[in-house]
C-alpha cells in the first residue's frame, strides 16, 4: 500500500543497483524483485521507473551472482502480462540468457566441475536456473508472436540440449522446462499450418525426441 501511496518511492533500490559496491547492489536487486513480485500493477509501474535498463546492466556485471539475481528479476517481470513480456524481450535479454544455459550444460559435461568450489558451482547453477525460469515464464504466458520469437532465437534448441543434460534439473524445474518446450514445439508446427518457414524438420533431425523421452520417463 505505501507504494501505491509513494510510486516514486522504489527508484531509491533501482538507482542502488547500480552502485558501485557490490555488497548495496545485492540488496538492491532483493528489494527491487520483491516490489516486482507481488503483481502486474507493481511490475509494470517499476518498468516505467526504467527498472529494466537497469537490470540488463547487471546481466553484464562481473559477477555471476549479480547477474542471477538480475535474471531472477527479470524472470518475474516475465512472468507477467504479455506487454511486460515484450518488455523483456525488447531488452536484448533473451540471447545472454540463451548464452547462461548453454555455458552451464556444457559445464556439467565436464569432470573439472568436480573440482571447483562448492560455492560457485552453487552460483553458477542458481544463473542457468533462474535464466531457465525466464524462457518458461515467456513460453507460458507470451503470445504466438512471443514464441515466434524464442524459435527464432533457437530456443527450441537450447531447451532440448537442457533436457538432454536432465540431471541438472529436479521437479519442478523439469516439468517446467518440458511444458515450455511443448508450447514451442505447438508453435512451431502452427508455423507450417499456416505456410510459414519449417523450422521443425530440420529440428528433428537433430534431435531423436524419442529417445529423449524415453529416457525422461525413467526419471
Amino acid at each position: 500500500e505505501m507504494i501505491r501511496a509513494y510510486p516514486t518511492l522504489p527508484q531509491t533500490p533501482i538507482s542502488l543497483m547500480l552502485h558501485t559496491s557490490k555488497e548495496v547492489v545485492y540488496p538492491s536487486i532483493l528489494a527491487v524483485g520483491s516490489i516486482i513480485f507481488n503483481d502486474d500493477y507493481h511490475t509494470q509501474m517499476m518498468i516505467d521507473l526504467q527498472v529494466i535498463p537497469s537490470l540488463l546492466w547487471l546481466v553484464d556485471y562481473p559477477d555471476k551472482g549479480v547477474q542471477g539475481n538480475a535474471v531472477w528479476v527479470l524472470s518475474n517481470v516475465a512472468a507477467g502480462n504479455e506487454l511486460q513480456i515484450q518488455a523483456v524481450i525488447d531488452s536484448g535479454v533473451i540471447p545472454k540468457v540463451k548464452g547462461f544455459m548453454r555455458e552451464y550444460s556444457s559445464i556439467e559435461k565436464s569432470p573439472l566441475i568436480e573440482k571447483r568450489e562448492n560455492k560457485k558451482k552453487k552460483v553458477e547453477k542458481d544463473r542457468f536456473h533462474e535464466s531457465l525460469w525466464l524462457i518458461v515464464n515467456v513460453c507460458m504466458s507470451g503470445s504466438s508472436a512471443q514464441l515466434q520469437y524464442l524459435l527464432n532465437e533457437h530456443l527450441l534448441d537450447a531447451l532440448c540440449d537442457v533436457l538432454q543434460q536432465n540431471k541438472v534439473l529436479r521437479h519442478p524445474v523439469l516439468t517446467a522446462v518440458m511444458e515450455a518446450f511443448e508450447k514451442l514445439i505447438k508453435q512451431a508446427v502452427k508455423n507450417i499450418e499456416d505456410g510459414l518457414p519449417d523450422i521443425l524438420t530440420p529440428f528433428l533431425k537433430r534431435y531423436n525426441l524419442k529417445q529423449l523421452f524415453d529416457e525422461l520417463d525413467d526419471l
